[in-house]
């Protein structure tokens, strides 16, 4: 049953960020995504979250106004491992996001220089660097909140390297599903990317709603909808990742794009 395993693994957890964040036209490329997690101290993650609404949020913005990144945002965990805290950056390509996450903290120190809550509360961290494979269009991307609250789900998976050809191309082959599936709003958004620096998981799988439940539910409609096209049929994300692991997390806030009003 194609899919089916890898969808109800996926709806039992979850990537990425709001539809316009990997929005790409037939000008652009798929975007560099840097993830960067961090396992904070619980107690504070409402004044991080207040922290960077005030502080880094305008500052991203600015970063995206000038065309040095495509978007930024921040999440929150729900259900998952113990990176509670998730800095999302996109931008062309890797040599853009590490350049514009340098200009960020410049920016950010100069401004606020005795600001050291993140070293304090956030005793630990790690960042990977992904390629983006495909994205939905569409969506809700002209939401006046911006999708703030969303649910976003991601599996990550270790895979066969020799097989990430074979997943790239399914991938490809799968997105008209998928979009179908945003289209009659079961879904905010449903990406993917693989890994090009970082850790073990070298294929993440990214999508959305407006909660949890809508979550699941989206993600059950798609496996659904690719049992029905071909029952016993085999998908290579089962065949080729020996681990993954889910999360789901809340969108706390992202930029908005320059060209929207």
């Amino acid at each position: 049953m194609k899919r089916l395993t890898t969808l109800l693994v996926v709806c039992l957890a979850w990537a990425l960020l709001p539809q316009t964040s990997l929005a790409q036209d037939d000008e652009q490329s798929p975007p560099t995504v840097m993830i960067s997690v961090a396992q904070c101290d619980r107690t504070m993650i409402d004044d991080l979250i207040d922290r960077d609404r005030e502080r880094t949020l305008p500052i991203a913005q600015e970063l995206v106004d000038e065309g040095m990144i495509w978007s930024y945002g921040v999440l929150t965990h729900w259900w998952g491992d113990e990176w509670n805290w998730v800095n999302v950056m996109l931008a062309a390509d890797e040599a853009a996001v590490i350049s514009a996450n340098t200009e960020l903290g410049r920016r950010y120190g100069e401004l606020y220089p005795d600001d050291n809550m993140s070293i304090e509360v956030c005793p630990r961290h790690r960042d990977g660097f992904y390629q983006g494979i495909v994205t939905t269009q569409g969506g809700d991307e002209d939401d006046e909140d911006n999708g703030d609250g969303n649910a976003i789900g991601v599996s990550y998976y270790e895979c066969d390297f020799a097989r990430i050809g074979d997943i790239v191309e399914e991938e490809r082959e799968d997105l008209a599903v998928y979009q179908g599936v945003v289209d009659d709003g079961h879904l905010r958004f449903r990406a993917s990317a693989v890994h090009t620096w970082a850790d073990e998981w070298n294929v993440l799988v990214f999508a959305s709603a407006d909660d949890i439940p809508a979550l699941l539910a989206g993600l059950q409609e798609a496996g659904s909808r690719f049992d029905d096209m071909d029952p016993d049929g085999s998908s290579v994300l089962n065949e080729a990742c020996t681990a993954h692991k889910d999360n789901i997390y809340a969108q706390v806030y992202w930029t908005t794009d320059p060209t929207m009003d």
